[in-house]
């Protein structure tokens, strides 16, 4: 078998909520300890609202190196997709040349293309737009994809119940302390009709179970034959 010359990354994506994070963390914890995170979230990577944005926590890190998340400075400028790719690209060099694994992870399809793609034209858009451009598929790296997946029933059951958390968590007092200098707020409290959303709790070890068996385990061994190659 022919191996590419590329440098190999794993790219993470899926809708928000569908535990991209989750996996990231637990490939780059337990079974890739030389991986490093970068963060591909068009909101995250912005300094504040960390709750609103749902940005991991450093206790949650458990010390694997995490990068652009939230390291940008929202009253600047616009960090846009070409920033992006330089800046990650960067990144990439940085981890690679100390023998890493980068972990790009998150759900912005433009900072994702930015990146991978050999040649990226900013002024067009692929993505929006009246008459949408065709999209280069000449990849610069050697990229493992993985989508995680999850029907829409259950992610809207499964996000219901995180807005719940969020809210729980003070996300109505951050985005109020975010805005007080430029508008008034007005409270409403809807916990209790996101609870209602609701149907039924989860049973946390079976829930745990489920996720080692039929997400863990398939990404781990993709990664590991996508490195072997």
């Amino acid at each position: 078998m022919e191996h590419s010359t590329k440098r190999k990354i794993v790219v993470i994506m899926g809708s928000t909520g569908a535990g991209k994070s989750r996996l990231s963390m637990d490939l780059a914890s337990r079974f890739f300890k030389n991986s490093e995170i970068i963060n591909c979230d068009k909101m995250q990577v912005y300094s504040g609202l960390d709750i609103t944005t749902n940005k991991i926590t450093m206790q949650e890190q458990f010390d694997v190196p995490h990068h652009l998340l939230g390291a940008i400075d929202p009253s600047k400028s616009e960090f846009t997709p070409s920033d992006f790719r330089k800046v990650a690209s960067e990144i990439i060099s940085d981890i690679k040349s100390r023998r890493g694994l980068p972990l790009v992870v998150g759900g912005s399809s433009s900072l994702i293309y930015s990146l991978v793609t050999k040649r990226y034209d900013q002024k067009t858009d692929v993505f929006n737009g009246p008459n949408l451009c065709p999209i280069s598929t000449e990849f610069r790296y050697d990229c493992c994809f993985i989508w995680v997946d999850v029907s829409l029933p259950v992610l809207n059951n499964y996000l219901s119940k995180r807005v719940d958390e969020m809210l729980d968590a003070g996300m109505f007092d951050e985005l109020m302390d975010y805005f007080r200098s430029k508008k008034h707020g007005n409270r409403v409290d809807a916990t209790e009709a996101f609870r209602a959303v609701m149907a039924a709790e989860s049973r946390g070890g079976r829930v745990a179970e489920m996720w080692e068996k039929q997400v863990v385990e398939p990404s781990v061994k993709i990664v590991k034959h996508f490195l072997d190659e």
